[in-house]
Formats: C-alpha cells, structure tokens, sequence
C-alpha cells in the first residue's frame, strides 16, 4: 500500500508533464492585484477604470481567509507570454461558489467578455468538463489580455491561477485522474476494511477510522471530483456537502484521537473536554442552511485543531510506558494533525506558504496516516486475538494440571491414609511388647522402643503428608471448635517427649496466666493445630544443643501469642527467606538429622489457615526462637 501512494504521488502536479512553455503560473510569475468588494456593487468596467491604489498588490496564491465579500483581482497576460493563441485559464480551489472571468484586448475599445463557473454552476454549463475551473480565452489579436476574475464565495477565498495549452491540460489532466482516481478507490477499501473489521472485532478505534472516511468527501469537494461524480439531481448539494463534511470529518477526527490514545483510561479530564468538542462540529451543520457558514466554518476549523493539538501533548509523557505500538500511532496522528494545522492557518489567511504543497499535504497525510493508523490496529487486534488464544491454551493446561494434581493428592493421602493404618499396628504391637515381662532384658527393651520411635517418626511423616494435602487442595481445615490453648501445646508436648530423653519447658506469662482456664481459648481444629505444633517442638528439640526446647504462651485482647525456642547453631542469614518453604532443610545441619523439610511448611501452612502467622524471629547463632499468633476467643473472663 505505501508503495501504491508513493507512485501515486509521482504525479500530483500536473505542471511536472507539461513544458515550461506550454503552462504559465499566473498567480506564481506574473503581477496581479486585488480589491475586496465590501459593498458588492462594482462591475467590470469600473474595476478596470479604478487607479491602482485602490488595489493591494498579490504574490504567490492568493489567500484571504473568510471575507465573505467578493474579491476582485486585475491582472495583464502578456501575449508573447501566452502558451497559446487560444490558452486555457484554471482556477482553483474548484470548490468556490462563483468564479467569473472578464476578457479583452488591452487598450482595445471592446466590452469584456464574460463567462461564470464554481460550485454553484450546473457542471452542464462548463465549457469543459474538468475537475478544476477551466476559462478557455478568446484571441487577444495580437495585443496583450487584460483579465478580470471576480470570485464570490462563502468559503475561504482562495485562488491559484495558471494558463495552458489545451494539449498540455489533457496530458496533465491524464495523470491528474489517474492519481485521483487511485487515491479514492484506496481510501474507500481502507474506510469499508476499518468498517468491516472494527464492526467484527467491536473496536472503537477502527470504527472512528471508518467514521473518518466521511473527509474523503471533503477532499473530493476541494479537488473538484464532487460535482463530476454525483449524480445531476444532487449536483446542487455538491456545495454544501464539502462544508457537511467538512464538519462531520473533524467530529470523527476527535473521535479517533480519544480512542487511540485511550484518553477514558489515561486522560479522563482530556477526554470529556474532547468528547464536548466533538460535538460542536456536529451542531454547526445547522448553520450551513442558514448562510453562516463563512462564520461557524472558521471557529470550528481552530477549535478542532486546538483540542487535537491538546490530546497529543496530553499524552507525551504516558506514551513511552505504552509501548511502541502506542508511540507510533501518537505520531502518525500528530504529523497528519500538523499538516492540517498548516491549512487551516492558511485557509484562514494567517500564512503565506512559499508553495502550494503545504495546503495540499493534508490530502496525502490523511489518507497515508489513516492506513498507518489501520495497520496498526489491526495488528494489535490480531495480537489481542494470538494472546487471548495461548491465554485459552494456557487455561487449558493448567485445568490439566490442576486435574493431574487433584488425582496425584488423591492417590498420595490414600496411600498415606493406609500406612497410618499399617504403622498404628505396628505401634500397637510394640507397646504390647513393651508390657510382657519378659521383655524386661536389656538386650530387647532397647530395639522395642527404637522401632517404636522409629514408628512414631513415621507417623508424623504421614501425618504431614496428610496435612499437605488437604494444603494443597484448599480444604486444610475441618470443623473448628473452641480449644485451650495451654492444653493444645501439652498434648504436643507429650506426643514429641513420649520417647526418648529430652525436654519441653511451657510457661505462661503473667497477663496469660490471668486468663486461665476458661479464657485463653482459640477456634481450631484439634488434630491439624496439635499436628502444626508438635511439627515447631520436634523440630525444636531436634536441632537444640541440649535437647531441650521452651514455650512460652501470652495473650492481649485480639490475639493468642505462642514463642518456641531452643539453644542452637542458628539457620544461615541467606537462607532466613526459604525457611517456612516446602522441602527446605538448613544446609548447616547435619545430614543425620531425620526429616523431610515438610514440618516448618505445615505448620505455617496450617497456622494461616487458622487466620494466624508465624515468622522466624530471632536467629543469633546461640538461639533460635520462632514466634506463632493466632485470633483469640474473647470471653466474660476479659473483664469487658
């Protein structure tokens, strides 16, 4: 597509296919002057008989904003000048309401000849059928033309004149069509695709695009194509249509910057002010029936540039954490904003541009930046539509995933559920050993109570793997029911010293002890808080100095506070943050320490469940003390 417009842009002026002496820029090389009509009473022979300081003198193209007055401009063609004896004179902007050229000989005692052409004449009444004003021009007989062009319009009066010859303007006129007719057969499949896409894919930016397309018609209207293509009953409305959509193409013009920019999310004060600007377009289309055009057309035209200019700056800052996606399209609609910038200012008559091409370059920004913006929407829609589609895959394997490890959880408290069975056997077999007398010798006794500790070891074991995984599976806790919190912490005590020689201290704070007995009592469930804390008291007394391990119990009005500590080497400092991880082991214990890094995960895993947290907090090298919270039960025992 950029190729397409490149090479169509090869021919925009039709003066590049036309000798130089086959052409004459009136406007561009020769003297003219002009004169606003205020009154609009003047006629042609006495603007030809008015001293030239009644005139002001013109260079370049003509341009003099919203007069609403006509404008009448006095100019000689020297004959030996003239690419023909019967040249052709055009004049644009085609859009003008009416353009009237008055001919004669110079110094010759004839009447002007007059012929009268613009947007409000039948295009059957043109001399030629072109999409610009063509005057074909009488025989000057040999003497020097003395030209008047009085120009009416409601628009911007604007004028750039040339002369032709009549073989060099249909050579022109060739390529002219053919660039033309390329551009608005693009711009319609760029409009109907926005359309179609935005339609299907509910996307508010391609829709404003599309809702842009109605600017073609604009630049249809000032090219002069629009009267040629519509049909002789609606020729007439040829005139206001440009205006209408002139208007309506700056209301979607708005609409495109608040959704490309996303300004309801980024902006919203920005885009509200925008939103109350895209309006007023829209409403001054009632002042096109009513004559005010040369009024509304003109405040609109500022008005629109301004709020476009203020939606651009208002986005500089965020764009760059937008991405590039977003950069880009901020700065194809800031460079087709300045090109329209640039023709409002000299439509209005603020500029004087040293060429054409700065008018002209909006026509070619529109449709270029249109299929910029297009291109990037819809890549950004597919993208959307790639990532959604991995987002599904991605749902999918992990619903996978999830269904794999609510069957491997299954299977694991299963077999972890029969070998609680098998090992309570066990356990019971050896205590009924421990009971016979003649198991009283020294050479039994000992390998008894060494599988019963070993029995009791993996019991816990099971009963962690049990515990993770109803962890697992979001269903940590069964019925709660009111405990004491001292009797929890000595039946954990009990179940980690019933064998083997070691200790556990539990001492109850002054303010703790107060509450005693009915008043220091939590919600829990009773196997899975005793499994929680005879996982912090093993681990305590195993990896003590002494094999010994403390608790000390304290409450205030919210919460229960339980501190486990020992004397012991401390965990290394790097490794303070994976403490309470599944699996995790110290790397400065020994690797004789029976274990399976399961405790400290449980233990937390089930005191959060149970609305509680536990922290790591003190670690000196000499002792290690862990510190569990837990929501207490206020009763009539608080003194409230």
């Amino acid at each position: 597509m950029a190729g397409i417009i490149l090479g169509y842009l090869g021919m925009v002026f039709p003066t590049a296919h036309a000798a130089a002496d086959e052409v004459i820029d009136v406007t561009g090389d020769l003297e003219y002057e002009y004169l606003i009509d205020t009154r609009g009473d003047l006629g042609a022979e006495a603007v030809a008989r008015m001293p030239a300081s009644s005139f002001r003198p013109g260079t370049g193209m003509l341009r003099l904003g919203f007069t609403h007055a006509p404008v009448w401009v006095r100019l000689t063609i020297p004959e030996a000048d003239a690419p023909d004896p019967r040249p052709w004179l055009t004049v644009s902007p085609p859009y003008l309401d009416r353009v009237t050229v008055y001919q004669r000989p110079l110094d010759a005692d004839v009447a002007f000849t007059a012929l009268t052409l613009g947007d409000r004449v039948p295009v059957e009444d043109r001399p030629v059928r072109h999409h610009q004003l063509v005057f074909p021009l009488e025989p000057a007989q040999g003497h020097d033309r003395q030209l008047l062009i009085r120009i009416e319009t409601t628009s911007s009066v604007m004028m750039d004149a040339q002369l032709w010859s009549p073989a060099a303007l249909v050579n022109a006129t060739v390529s002219d069509n053919l660039f033309w007719g390329g551009y608005f057969a693009l711009a319609a499949a760029s409009t109907v695709l926005a359309l179609a896409i935005g339609w299907v894919s509910r996307n508010r930016a391609l829709l404003a695009v599309a809702a842009s397309g109605v600017a073609y018609i604009l630049v249809a209207g000032i090219q002069g194509y629009l009267p040629l293509i519509l049909p002789a009953i609606i020729t007439p409305f040829a005139d206001p249509l440009v205006s209408l959509s002139l208007f309506l193409g700056y209301a979607a013009v708005i609409w495109i910057g608040r959704e490309l920019f996303e300004l309801r999310r980024l902006r919203p004060r920005i885009d509200q002010i925008a939103c109350l600007f895209s309006w007023l377009p829209v409403a001054a289309i009632v002042t096109i029936p009513l004559d005010l055009y040369y009024v509304s057309g003109p405040l609109v035209m500022g008005l629109s540039e301004s709020i476009k200019i203020v939606m651009c700056l208002s986005v500089l800052t965020v764009a760059p954490r937008e991405g590039l996606r977003y950069s880009l399209l901020l700065l194809a609609f800031a460079a087709h904003s300045l090109t329209t910038a640039s023709a409002v200012l000299i439509t209005l008559g603020l500029w004087q541009p040293p060429t054409p091409i700065f008018y002209d370059a909006w026509h070619y920004t529109l449709i270029a930046v249109m299929l910029i913006i297009c291109g990037l929407l819809i890549s950004g829609i597919y993208r959307s539509a790639f990532l959604a589609q991995q987002q599904t895959l991605l749902e999918r394997d992990l619903e996978r995933e999830r269904e794999a490890g609510f069957r491997q959880r299954q299977f694991v408290g299963m077999l972890a559920h029969e070998f609680r069975n098998l090992l309570a056997v066990i356990d019971a077999a050896t205590r009924n050993l421990l009971r016979l007398p003649d198991n009283d010798r020294a050479d039994q006794r000992p390998r008894i109570e060494r599988i019963q500790h070993s029995v009791e070891r993996m019991t816990r074991l099971v009963d962690n793997c049990l515990a993770d995984a109803r962890i697992a599976s979001d269903r940590a806790l069964g019925e709660l029911a009111p405990v004491s919190v001292r009797a929890m912490v000595e039946e954990a005590a009990a179940v980690v010293t019933s064998l083997g020689q070691n200790a556990i201290s539990i001492v109850l704070t002054p303010r703790a002890e107060a509450l005693e007995p009915t008043a220091l009592k939590i919600n829990a469930d009773p196997p899975l808080l005793q499994i929680a804390l005879s996982n912090l008291l093993d681990n305590a007394i195993k990896f003590s100095s002494d094999q010994r391990a403390s608790v000390e119990i304290d409450a205030d009005d919210t919460k229960v506070r339980i501190q486990i500590w020992n004397r012991g080497p401390g965990i290394p400092a790097d490794e303070q943050d994976l403490v309470f991880e599944r699996f995790f082991r110290a790397s400065n214990f020994k690797s004789d320490k029976p274990g399976s890094g399961l405790g400290l995960f449980v233990s937390a895993s089930l005191i959060e469940a149970h609305g509680g947290s536990i922290r790591l907090n003190e670690n000196t090298g000499e002792r290690i003390a862990f510190t569990l919270e837990l929501p207490r039960i206020r009763g009539t025992d608080d003194g409230d």
